[in-house]
């Protein structure tokens, strides 16, 4: 996905573009990172708060969404911290929900979860008006497009350069992400334009990939 400023793919904020070092969180956020959920109840019932943050501002949930334990242990992590009242819905200092964390990283199981039993809102915009279904398009996490649009993702949200989440995805060239968000919304997404006045089609010319196909099959021509 391209990052806000123009040029290159920026696929997360810069406090997860790396590991996290021992000063970056408490005892929760590294249970609930290792999918740890026999501690991390442990620690929740001793009163570690579960919507603690670290100098990033991110909660012990939005290391659980990055999925270090597996998709299943992230899940089973999150739930516990919604059993016991964490709000899915914080921002981190870039505006980062759990939701955009798991979806940017591509952890379907944990967008389920976050989703379907964590009660977590589907189109929630970050600093730079991207949802999670933005990012997930951008980075061709199909399995994790696929949880967000059953979720009920806004397929027409924008972002703050007005683009959808098919300008993403046509832009870096993943044909089947184009085809699922085509296959949930009308094909005038095809002719939407950014601030910039991109089509689709011009944003996957652009960088150098095919248009987004058509969500309607060709019809063939009768002889």
């Amino acid at each position: 996905m391209e990052a806000i400023g123009g040029g290159g793919r920026c696929c997360c904020p810069a406090s997860m573009q790396r590991a996290p070092s021992l000063e970056d969180g408490l005892p929760l956020h590294w249970a609930c990172l290792g999918g740890q959920v026999h501690a991390a109840e442990q620690l929740i019932r001793a009163d570690w708060d579960v919507d603690g943050r670290d100098k990033h501002g991110q909660t012990p949930a939005h290391w659980a969404a990055r999925g270090l334990a597996g998709g299943k242990g992230a899940a089973r992590v999150l739930l516990l911290l919604a059993e016991f009242g964490a709000d899915m819905g914080l921002q981190d200092c870039r505006g980062f929900t759990p939701l955009h964390v798991a979806s940017q990283r591509g952890q379907a199981a944990a967008v389920e979860a976050l989703l379907q039993a964590a009660g977590a809102a589907a189109s929630p915009a970050d600093e730079a008006g991207a949802t999670p279904l933005h990012w997930a398009a951008g980075n061709g996490h199909e399995p994790a497009v696929l949880e967000l649009l059953r979720g009920g993702a806004a397929v027409d949200a924008r972002d703050i350069r007005a683009r959808l989440a098919l300008h993403c995805a046509a832009a870096a060239g993943e044909e089947r992400v184009c085809r699922l968000l085509l296959r949930a919304a009308p094909a005038a997404q095809l002719l939407a334009r950014d601030a910039g006045g991109e089509t689709p089609d011009r944003a996957a010319a652009r960088g150098g990939s095919k248009p987004p196909p058509s969500s309607q099959p060709q019809s063939r021509q009768r002889r």
